[in-house]
């Protein structure tokens, strides 16, 4: 079945955008440790390690960022909007990202 486009696609990220502005700092309070209980295994299972290059895209809290940076690796990360890379940033001081 194709996925319709939307219509609106302005008003939809607007939407978007408006929406997890007000939630994204409630998001990582309520998710973040049970999130952080499956980033070990998840860059095991990805193979990361030192000197390995590493995009995080809009995975929130750049929780995976900060681990692999952690690790040794070269991460960039790019979030849907500012205010949650800062967040990750400001969570994992000399994390290199």
């Amino acid at each position: 079945m194709p996925m319709e486009r939307s219509r609106e696609p302005d008003a939809f990220t607007v939407f978007e955008h408006e929406g997890w502005s007000r939630v994204i700092a409630d998001y990582q309070h309520l998710l973040g440790r049970l999130t952080q209980q499956a980033v070990e295994a998840t860059l095991d299972a990805a193979g990361v390690k030192s000197g390995d290059r590493l995009l995080d895209l809009c995975t929130g809290h750049a929780i995976l960022a900060a681990a692999a940076a952690g690790r040794g690796a070269i991460v960039r990360e790019i979030g849907f909007f500012r205010s949650c890379n800062c967040c990750g940033a400001a969570e994992s001081p000399g994390a290199g990202l």
